[in-house]
């Protein structure tokens, strides 16, 4: 192992050169995502989910120390994995269906399908969920109609709620209470504050919440 870390083939696996700085968590970054892109299949459940948050841990880890988004590998982790979904016979481990008309992130857990269809997760409601801020405020400047064409649950109230626990029944990664910077800039950027979602407004909502 010692004489293969001095070799120059891991640095052309994960990407860099010997004269970059080394940064533990854009390489594991890198990692996970090219051991999900190996995958032919997601026959293991347990698996493929310890490898999706390994690389959200350390996405985080990146917007947190660098204080600006590893947006070009989690595009490609969208991407890759939309990839392994669209093709129904490549998960195997599902015993509900996957609709072809949802994103792959209304499909992370066995039986959420059916539990979240009226979510209708996007991969920008994801990246809310799963508290990746920064990523998510750069494609809400890149493309502010994120917010208005988003159907089901509305973006406002993942800001809102991001760990709704009465709606869900498995747990959500972001803390408890919104974080009011992001709120502000969602709603800065188009958000409708009097939004409805399962026949209440968003503040009926957080109020019950």
């Amino acid at each position: 192992m010692r004489d293969f870390l001095r070799t120059n083939i891991l640095p052309g696996i994960l990407g860099v050169s010997r004269s970059e700085a080394f940064d533990v968590s854009l390489l594991l970054c890198k990692s996970f995502i090219a051991q999900i892109e190996s995958l032919s299949e997601i026959s293991s459940q347990k698996y493929f989910l310890l490898l999706l948050n390994q690389f959200l841990l350390y996405a985080g880890n990146l917007e947190a120390e660098r204080k600006e988004s590893p947006t070009a590998l989690l595009d490609e982790l969208d991407r890759s994995v939309g990839i392994l979904f669209a093709d129904r016979t490549t998960c195997t481990f599902f015993t509900s269906p996957i609709l072809s008309d949802y994103h792959w992130a209304n499909h992370l857990h066995d039986g959420a399908a059916e539990h979240q269809s009226g979510w209708k997760n996007t991969f920008l409601a994801f990246t809310l969920i799963k508290g990746l801020r920064l990523y998510a405020k750069g494609k809400i400047i890149e493309e502010p109609q994120l917010i208005s064409t988003k159907q089901g649950r509305p973006i406002l109230d993942y800001v809102i709620r991001p760990s709704p626990r009465n709606e869900t029944s498995f747990s959500l990664d972001s803390e408890l209470f919104p974080d009011i910077e992001l709120l502000d800039f969602v709603l800065t950027h188009g958000a409708n504050p009097n939004a409805s979602y399962t026949r209440r407004t968003i503040w009926v909502h957080h109020l019950d919440f």
